[in-house]
C-alpha cells in the first residue's frame, strides 16, 4: 500500500487574518458612532427648536401646513453649529440698473464653519424680483432709489437662500419647509393643489382707536416690530421713512381675526415675498366734533377739522410731473415732499399766457395734497 500524502493547507498570513478582521469591525464601529451621532443630534435639534424658536417670530404657521423659518429662526439654528453663512450671486444685476425695468437677483447661500473660509457644509439657492406689489395690486419699485431698490431687492434673495441653506444643511427639513420642493427618489413631488390666499375680512362697523393701535404694537416683540414694519411698508401702508407708530387708524386690526390674518399674511410674506392684504381698511368713527389730531391749530386756538377720510388722500395721489411722475406723495422721501409743500404754487399763466381752467384745477388739487401731507408731517418753514 501506498502511503497517503499528507494534506497540504494554504498558509494565509497572520498578518493578513488580522488586516480583514480589523477593516471588518472597524466598519461596524464606525457605523454605530456614526447612527447614535445622527439620533443624538436630531433629539438635540429637535429639543432646541421647541426651547428656543418662538411661533411668529422664528417661524410662521399657516393652517396645518408645515411651518415656514424666518431667518430670525435660521440664525438661531446655525448659532450652535457654529456656521456662518457666505453669498454668491447667481444671476442678476451686481450694481444697480438705470431705468425701471424689473429684474430679478437669484443668490447661493454657502454655509461655512466660523473660521474656515474655505470649508463648505451646504448650501441653498434664493431669489427675489426688484418690485412688489402694493395695497391696490399695482406693481411698483421697492423703493424710488435704484440704489436702495437693488439692496432691498438684494437682502430680500440672500435672506431666502440662507433659510434654504440652513434646512439643507442641519437636517431641519423635518421641522420647517423652504420654498421650492425637491424632487424624492428621483421623481417630481406629489402636486399639491393650492390653498386659496386668505380672504380680507369683512370691514367692521367700528373704527381702530390709538388704544388699539397701542394694543396691536404690543403685539409684537422688537424683532418681530421691525420685520412688521417692513411689511406694511410692502404694503404700502407706511412710507420707507416711517415706523408702526405712523399706521394710519384704518390699517390698525380691530379683532383678534384680523390681527391673526395680520400675522398670517406677514408669515407668508417672510417666507417668499407675497404680498396679501390681511384686511380691507377698517371704517372710522365718525366724530365731527372732534379735530382731526393731526391739524395745526391757528393763532385764535381754532382748528380747521378735516374728515379722516380727506386728510389721507394724499397718499395714493400720484406725482403729476418731474422724475417720479406716477409715484404716490406717500411714497416720496420725505426731504423731497417738504420741498414741493414749501415751493409749489399755483400758476395762473404759462410764459405769458393764460392756462386752461382744468389745468388750473388740476395744479390747486395738487396744491391741496401737498397742503395734507404738510399737516400730516407738521411742516413748518422753520423745517
Amino acid at each position: 500500500m501506498s502511503e497517503d500524502k499528507p494534506i497540504e493547507a494554504e498558509v494565509v498570513p497572520t498578518q493578513a487574518v488580522a488586516k480583514r478582521e480589523d477593516s471588518g469591525l472597524a466598519t461596524i464601529s464606525s457605523l454605530e458612532q456614526s447612527f447614535a451621532l445622527a439620533v443624538r443630534q436630531r433629539e438635540l435639534l429637535s429639543d432646541y427648536i421647541k426651547k428656543q424658536l418662538v411661533p411668529g417670530k422664528h417661524f410662521y404657521q399657516r393652517g396645518d401646513q408645515k411651518p415656514s423659518l424666518s431667518k430670525e429662526g435660521a440664525e438661531i439654528i446655525l448659532l450652535p453649529h457654529n456656521l456662518a453663512p457666505d453669498y454668491e450671486l447667481v444671476s442678476g444685476p451686481e450694481m444697480p440698473p438705470e431705468g425701471d425695468q424689473p429684474y430679478q437677483i437669484t443668490v447661493k447661500c454657502i454655509l461655512r464653519r466660523k473660521g474656515d473660509p474655505n470649508s463648505f457644509v451646504g448650501s441653498g439657492l434664493g431669489s427675489s424680483g426688484s418690485q412688489h406689489r402694493d395695497r391696490n395690486g399695482k406693481y411698483s419699485a421697492r423703493q424710488p432709489d435704484r440704489f436702495l431698490c437693488h439692496n432691498a431687492t438684494l437682502k430680500m434673495a440672500q435672506k431666502s437662500a440662507m433659510i434654504a441653506a440652513t434646512i439643507n444643511s442641519t437636517a431641519a427639513s423635518e421641522f420647517f419647509t423652504q420654498d421650492v420642493g425637491e424632487p424624492e427618489n428621483g421623481h417630481p413631488p406629489t402636486p399639491v393643489p393650492p390653498k386659496p390666499k386668505p380672504k380680507p375680512v369683512e370691514q367692521p362697523l367700528k373704527g381702530a382707536t390709538e388704544k388699539t393701535k397701542e394694543w396691536f404694537l404690543n403685539s409684537f416683540e422688537p424683532e418681530e416690530r421691525e420685520m412688521a414694519t417692513q411689511f406694511c411698508m410692502e404694503l404700502g401702508w407706511i412710507m420707507p421713512n416711517e415706523g408702526m407708530k405712523d399706521l394710519p387708524l384704518r390699517f390698525i386690526p380691530v379683532s383678534k381675526q384680523q390681527l391673526a390674518s395680520f400675522r398670517e399674511c406677514l408669515g407668508l410674506w417672510v417666507k417668499d415675498g407675497k404680498i396679501n392684504n390681511p384686511y380691507l381698511p377698517n371704517a372710522y368713527d365718525k366724530e365731527p366734533d372732534v379735530p382731526h389730531a393731526t391739524q395745526p391749530e391757528h393763532d385764535d386756538g381754532s382748528v380747521d377739522y378735516v374728515p379722516p377720510e380727506e386728510a389721507d388722500a394724499w397718499r395714493q395721489f400720484p406725482m403729476p410731473f418731474g422724475k417720479n411722475a406716477g409715484v404716490n406723495l406717500e411714497d416720496l422721501e420725505k426731504p423731497y415732499l417738504y420741498g414741493l409743500w414749501r415751493n409749489y404754487t399755483v400758476e395762473k399763466e404759462y410764459k405769458g399766457k393764460p392756462k386752461k381752467p382744468e389745468t388750473i384745477a388740476k395744479d390747486q388739487t395738487f396744491r391741496d395734497m401737498l397742503d395734507l401731507a404738510g399737516k400730516h408731517y407738521e411742516f413748518t418753514k422753520k423745517d
